[in-house]
């Protein structure tokens, strides 16, 4: 974020020299200084012990005020913002006689800066935008480092604030003077687009499904890196798409396609083989459970024989059938098996189906 506090740091007095010489004959008439209203300067002359001096200053309506103080200096803050002239006369201490008055013309603001929140903006729905007020000087000596931030709509008193809602936000800045300044700016929430994909689809292996978005939007960004309305799958997963509206606001939506029988609602995969070997060559001896292993929370794996004997059971993860039975190996035939899975998300996957048992 920019910093807010501007690079001219100046004290709060600041001495403005009148004169150059030990007379008052010169004029600065066509000289105006600006100042900040309600900051003290010091207005002086060089020093004349000879003199006595009177000071005073004029305003637009030509109402003339005096300035306490007689010496070649005064301390003095404007009440309020327009256009003056400081005028001095000095008096001789020995004769009495006037010298040649002299003018400054003053020209005093309200305050020594301005504030900008910036253009109106329009944000997505869900989105949020920081609004800074940004703080830049109008070429007048001021100190600017301790200034007070109050804004409507948000109970803060920082330099910026965070919006996710549309209206109007104003911020009041003051400085330590009493001198404020003010801007608004307007923030318009844009709803976001609304796509969906549809239901969950299963397909069978081979099979080729379309996935598309029904509405017509200015960017398609698809989980395959396609960007069209309509994709076409062939696997089995989850599969995704963010489309992006005229206002580039965004929403995205996703679809899991499975294969059928093998997979999950939500495309998680638990399967057997269709046939192993239990030769003890070590290659296919166990039949097991094949998938997203990581992602069984229990499972139920049973083995029967054709004539509906029981053969074998387990419900451990990484236990398998070796092709025995009583410690017997059984013939080589056809075997039926049942398997239920509860996955990690509580998904239930059951299948029922043949396994080949060859030597």
């Amino acid at each position: 974020m920019k910093s807010l506090l501007i690079n001219k740091v100046l004290i709060a007095v600041t001495t403005i020299l009148l004169f150059v010489s030990n007379t008052i004959a010169q004029d600065y008439s066509d000289t105006i200084i600006k100042v900040v209203r309600g900051i003290q300067r010091i207005y002086s002359l060089p020093e004349n012990n000879e003199l006595s001096y009177f000071w005073s200053y004029k305003d637009e309506d030509g109402v003339i005020t005096h300035i306490e103080g007689d010496l070649h200096k005064v301390t003095f803050a404007f009440p309020k913002e327009g256009k003056y002239s400081i005028s001095v006369y000095g008096k001789s201490k020995e004769t009495y006689c006037l010298s040649q008055s002299t003018n400054l013309n003053i020209l005093v603001f309200n305050a020594g800066f301005d504030v900008d929140l910036g253009r109106d903006r329009s944000i997505c729905e869900g989105d949020t935008i920081e609004v800074i007020a940004e703080i830049t000087e109008k070429n007048i000596e001021g100190n600017y480092d301790k200034l007070i931030y109050d804004w409507s709509r948000v109970d803060t008193h920082s330099s910026y604030i965070k919006v996710n809602e549309s209206g109007t936000y104003q911020v009041k800045v003051t400085d330590k003077y009493g001198n404020s300044v003010y801007d608004i700016v307007n923030i318009d929430v844009i709803s976001s687009p609304s796509i969906d994909l549809g239901d969950d689809i299963i397909i069978e292996k081979g099979k080729i499904v379309a996935l598309s978005v029904d509405d017509v939007f200015d960017k398609y960004e698809w989980s395959t890196g396609d960007e069209e309305d309509i994709i076409n799958v062939y696997k089995h997963g989850k599969y995704w798409v963010t489309v992006t509206d005229i206002n580039k606001c965004t929403a995205s939506d996703t679809i899991s396609v499975f294969y059928k029988g093998e997979s999950s609602i939500s495309g998680f995969v638990a399967s057997l083989p269709t046939a192993f070997s239990p030769n003890g060559d070590g290659v296919n001896d166990i039949l097991k459970v094949r998938g997203d292993l990581d992602r069984i929370k229990e499972l139920i794996y049973i083995i029967y024989r054709k004539d509906g004997l029981k053969i074998f059971e387990t419900s451990n993860i990484n236990q398998g059938w070796n092709g025995k039975y009583d410690g017997e190996d059984v013939e080589i035939d056809g075997y039926i098996y049942f398997l239920k899975v509860i996955f990690d998300n509580e998904d239930v996957l059951t299948k029922k189906g043949s396994v080949s048992l060859l030597r």
